[in-house]
């Protein structure tokens, strides 16, 4: 529970933040972010698992998904950058939460549920 408000203040404080920046909600730049964190989402939902007791998968796996959002708007707000964007980082932390929770529930939980399995096989088709 501590870790849900604590993310949940953390996005708060960074909306109201960008609060000031008249960018818009909408638009390919946030379709971007969000579309490109779902998989880091499912990845650090992936790393969570070897780490993290299963009730905290998603929410860890969230944060390490969330990581290089923040790294980039970091580097934007530097000068001559384009500038930190909250809405961006939020849009960027809702796809990795929607990407851990997707891979907590259909790539993790059969394998972890299973008890006797401990780990994930993903096998990759590639025809020629």
């Amino acid at each position: 529970m501590k870790h849900k408000t604590a993310l949940a203040l953390t996005l708060a404080a960074t909306l109201l933040a960008s609060a000031a920046h008249a960018e818009d909600w909408s638009g390919r730049d946030k379709v971007l972010h969000f579309g490109v964190s779902i998989p880091l989402g499912v990845a650090g939902a992936v790393i969570a698992q070897e780490v993290a007791p299963a009730q905290n998968r998603v929410l860890l796996g969230t944060l390490i998904g969330s990581t290089p959002a923040l790294a980039k708007e970091l580097y934007d707000s530097r000068s001559g950058g384009s500038g930190f964007s909250g809405k961006d980082l939020a849009v960027s932390v809702a796809g990795a939460a929607l990407g851990a929770w997707l891979g907590d529930r259909f790539l993790l939980a059969p394998v972890m549920d299973k008890g006797k399995v401990s780990g994930v096989e993903v096998r990759y088709a590639r025809a020629f």
